[in-house]
């Protein structure tokens, strides 16, 4: 099973959060004379045109969202699609031959910033807020991807209206009718920041949502975590593997990965379509 599966998306966050340069959100670079706007396929100068005019986290995470489900941001295809919409450069920068892999992320949300010290360095920061990794390879290909709000083991809930409860959410995914409807559930859960990782937050309230029954089978301590998964497409859980693995039920589709440790406690999760 490849990496998505064993929760890579904490450790790379912790590699490459401080030293990979991403513009700012909603940012649109200038493309190449050779690749103007007016030459881009229509549903791609739509998107471009749609995250640029963004003005909100969750706008341009949509906007995200539907070049995924529309299949311009694929497994094995282009990365240079993702420079178009997003207005990023990582066709210009591909991994060294040794390399083979590269981690590259777009931020939704807006970043705080500091000024500069009396000494003229700038104040590190960590990055807040969803946003998209993806990893492409030497050819330019892209071959994973996830979204997430984790940062450096930690995420923030979007400001907005008063916290949704557990009951309502709850209600919500019930009657969800729809893939689109239960992942949009998911993210919501995630904004309200009723799941999350601090807390801690127990994996009983992620069952309580979704209908799992991942608090009953929790990993021993040697075992130390475990791996459950929520299909969005037949809204099924998958049962938790042991050693941290866990197989998505479909072959296609959205879905939820989450790891909890043998306290039950959340530790990581992520939003998917990449399947083994």
């Amino acid at each position: 099973m490849n990496k998505q599966t064993v929760l890579w998306p904490l450790l790379a966050a912790i590699v490459f959060l401080g030293c990979f340069a991403c513009q700012k959100p909603g940012e649109i670079r200038p493309i190449s004379d050779s690749k103007k706007e007016a030459q881009l396929e229509p549903m791609v100068a739509e998107l471009r045109r749609l995250y640029g005019a963004a003005k909100t986290e969750r706008d341009r995470r949509a906007a995200c969202l539907k070049a995924i489900d529309g299949r311009l941001i694929d497994r094995a295809g282009p990365v240079s699609k993702v420079d178009q919409i997003f207005g990023t450069h990582f066709a210009s920068e591909l991994p060294d031959k040794g390399e083979a892999i590269k981690h590259g992320f777009i931020l939704f949300a807006d970043q705080l910033s500091l000024p500069p010290r009396p000494d003229g360095r700038a104040e590190g920061i960590s990055y807040s807020g969803s946003y998209l990794d993806i990893d492409y390879d030497t050819n330019g290909a892209i071959q994973n991807y996830y979204i997430s709000n984790l940062h450096k083991g930690g995420s923030r809930r979007i400001d907005g209206k008063e916290p949704m409860s557990v009951a309502e959410l709850q209600r919500l995914y019930e009657f969800a009718k729809s893939e689109s409807e239960r992942r949009e559930v998911a993210l919501q859960a995630i904004d309200e920041g009723v799941i999350q990782t601090f807390g801690p937050v127990n994996i009983s309230m992620f069952d309580a949502i979704f209908g799992t029954h991942l608090a009953s089978q929790l990993p021993t301590k040697k075992e130390m975590k475990r791996v459950g998964i929520v299909d969005f497409v037949s809204s099924v859980p998958a049962s938790p593997n042991v050693g941290g693995r866990a197989e998505a039920i479909g072959q296609n589709g959205w879905f939820m990965s989450v790891e909890y440790d043998y306290k039950g406690n959340i530790q990581n999760y992520y939003l998917t379509n990449i399947h083994k």
